[in-house]
Formats: C-alpha cells, structure tokens, sequence
C-alpha cells in the first residue's frame, strides 16, 4: 500500500470519527425520526422502571423487540435523565465498532484497511440515529458483534464458545430478525456427522436454555409481536415487500459491483444470458405487478430505491416505467443475492431468513438492514479478496458519504421547504 492510500485511509478515518462525535454533539438526526423514536424509547423504559417485570402493561408497550434494551436500562443504569440514556446507547455503539475492528484484525490480519472498514458504519445516516437519540436497534448491533468476535476469537475453546452462543442469543433478545444468526451460529455447532453425540446433546440444550425466556414475551404477546398494542405492527404476509426488501439490498450491493464490474460482465452478460435474464424478469413483472397508483400513496418507508421512483415526484407522469424500473433494480437484488449465496450457506441463511421474516411486515425501513448487511458482508459474506479490502474500503466510504450528506442535506433543507 503507497502513501497516498495511507494517508487517505488515515484522512476518512479521523473524518468519521469527528463527524461521529459532531453529529452526538449536535443531536443529529439524519435518518429523521430520531425525536420520534425517542418518545416511544423512553415511554417503554419508564413502563420497566416503574412496573414489576411480570406486571408491565403490555398494552402500553411501543415496540415489535423483545425487551432486551429496556431490562439492561432498567437494572444497569440507576438514572432516570434521558440524556444518560443517549449517552448509554452512544458508548454502547463505539463499543460495537471496537468488536467490529477486532472481528476484521482476525479475518483479514495486520491491514491498514482494517480501520477505514471498521469505522465506516459510523456514517451510516441510521446507526448514527440510533446511536445519537437513544434508540434500540444499536443494542442489537452491539450483540451481533460481540459474539461474532467470540465465535472467531477461539472457536474451538470451549468457554468463548460458550459466550458466542450467550450473546448471540442476546442478540435474538435485541431483535427477533437476528433469527438468521442464531440459525448460522447452531448449524456451525452442531456436528451432523455425530448426530447423537454428547456435544450435539450439550449443544442443543444450551441454545434450548437460553432462547427459553422468549416464550414467555411471546405468550404475553399473544404472537411473535406485540399484538396488545394496537399501535404494533401486525404479521401479515405482504406480497410487496418482498421486491422492496430486494431493492434495499441491491442497494448495499452497489460497491462491491463496481468493484468487480468487470468479473461480471464476462460472467453475466452473453446473448443467451441476457435473453434467459428478460425472460425470467418478465415473469418475475407479472408476479409482482401491482396497480401503481397504490405505490405513489405509500410515504412511510419502503426504502431509498423505492422512495426515489413512486415518493419523490421524479416519474410522476411516468408510473409505469417507475414501476417496471424498480422490479428490475430489485430483480437485480435477487439475482446478486442468489449469486452470492452460492458457496456461502452463511449468506444463503442472512438472506433467506431477512427476506422471509420482513414479508410479514406492515412497514419496511431501510433502517432494518444497514448497516446489518455492511457487517453481514465482512464479517460472514466473504464476497471480496482479502487483496481488494482497501478498494472496497474506499466503494463503501464514498457510497456512506454520499448517503449521509444526501440524508442531511434532504433532512436540513429539502423536507423542510
């Protein structure tokens, strides 16, 4: 690696950090919604600050999680200040970068890219939300990433295998989406070769122990979700969601293409694959056909992809194109997940899971998923050369700044005119 790539690699990654603490410093909110979301946080902290655990009123609870996040307030922090509580989440997400930074030092060894790559979530226009306003998703990131580091730290002794399988049941308890790393992290542990084994026995009864707990939130809930509250979401299979979930992740698919635009244009791009590609696309459009003009009354959510084509007015008098454009952009999501998830059931299972789970939503938010598949990608993806790390560093630095100043400048100024 030259100077001019050390140098810029050390400038993005003093950058991120002055703008990750500007930004907490400033109360930032570039995913918008952050007072919001704040509300809601703290009305269901004091429902566990002031209630008996077996006697909170369900009903007032204002969250799909399971209450991971609102237990550790509740019995670690004495306080009752919201800005402790900002603070707390705050430190809590410069943790989960560290785990990050050290998960990528084992992978990828003594690389200066390692630090650019670790740091990069921090412009993520939604972590830094979460992480600025309190709010509960980066609990989840924080679990992810520690018992990820635990699962590649000593795999094979006993006792961080022992904390990987405890935090990443933590993480469930963070987020029931994060189904998909338990499922990774139990298929690795359990040795099918010996399927009656004591250690397969051992194993099954430690996940069994641990995941136990959540019976009981979702006896109370009468579902996998809050249905007390009406305000919950409700599972409902939605068709729709599916291209949209797609979409989103095509779109933090977009630096690894340009990465290897080259590799796929020799692999992809022959007569008789571009026929079998609109063949396939046709029948994929009519499956998810749907009347357009429901897609330009739906403001909340969905994605950036989404909002671009049906919310900000740019094919207002086109919405026919608008909606053939958005399923083959999604399309694409498809065929490059199905791609990178050949070789890699790590990839297959994160994929499979998220777009299965998130059919059943009533709102999809591009927030679910980023920066969970930035981490995803370079802790279990393996979908770039330990060579091309620092290429990949400077696709995604670029692609993160772009999205973090557009999300400020549309927050700060265009939503507001």
């Amino acid at each position: 690696m030259n100077k001019i790539d050390n140098k810029f690699l050390r400038f993005c990654f003093f950058f991120i950090y002055f703008s990750f603490l500007w930004g907490f410093y400033n109360q930032e909110d570039a995913a918008g919604g952050g007072k919001i979301d704040l509300d809601h946080i703290y009305n269901n902290i004091q429902l566990f600050k002031n209630n008996n655990f077996f006697n909170i009123p369900w009903d007032q609870y204002d969250s799909t999680s399971l209450p991971l996040y609102y237990l550790i307030t509740k019995y670690l922090i004495p306080f009752n200040d919201i800005f402790v509580f900002k603070l707390f989440t705050f430190f809590l997400s410069l943790c989960s970068i560290f785990f990050f930074y050290k998960i990528l030092k084992i992978k990828f060894g003594s690389n200066n890219g390692i630090l650019l790559a670790s740091s990069i979530p921090l412009l993520s226009p939604y972590f830094r939300t979460s992480a600025f306003w309190g709010i509960e998703e980066n609990i989840a990131y924080f679990f992810f990433l520690l018992s990820s580091f635990f699962f590649f730290k000593n795999i094979k002794d006993p006792r961080y295998s022992l904390i990987a399988i405890i935090a990443v049941c933590l993480t469930f308890y963070a987020r029931q989406n994060y189904a998909f790393l338990v499922i990774i992290f139990f298929f690795y542990f359990f040795n099918f070769k010996k399927f009656f084994s004591i250690n397969n026995f051992s194993i099954i009864c430690l996940f069994g122990l641990f995941l136990l707990p959540s019976l009981y939130f979702f006896y109370e809930w009468g579902g996998l979700v809050n249905n007390k509250n009406i305000s919950s979401s409700r599972i409902d299979f939605q068709l729709f969601n599916i291209p949209i979930i797609l979409s989103i992740f095509f779109f933090y698919y977009i630096p690894i293409i340009f990465l290897n635009i080259k590799t796929y244009y020799k692999k992809f791009f022959s007569i008789k694959k571009i026929i079998l590609f609109f063949i396939v696309f046709s029948v994929y459009y009519i499956l998810f056909k749907i009347d357009v003009r429901l897609l330009f009354t739906k403001n909340l959510g969905s994605g950036l992809i989404y909002k671009l084509f049906f919310n900000f007015g740019f094919f207002n008098n086109y919405p026919d194109i608008a909606l053939i454009l958005f399923l083959l952009i999604s399309f694409l999501g498809l065929i490059f997940s199905i791609y990178f998830s050949i070789n890699n059931y790590n990839y297959f299972i994160f994929f499979v899971i998220s777009l299965f789970i998130f059919s059943f939503a009533d709102i999809i938010f591009q927030e679910y998923f980023d920066p969970l598949i930035y981490f995803f990608i370079f802790i279990f993806g393996n979908l770039f050369k330990k060579k091309d790390l620092k290429y990949i560093c400077r696709n995604y630095f670029v692609f993160y700044f772009i999205l973090l100043l557009s999300s400020l400048i549309y927050r700060n100024y265009i939503s507001i005119i």
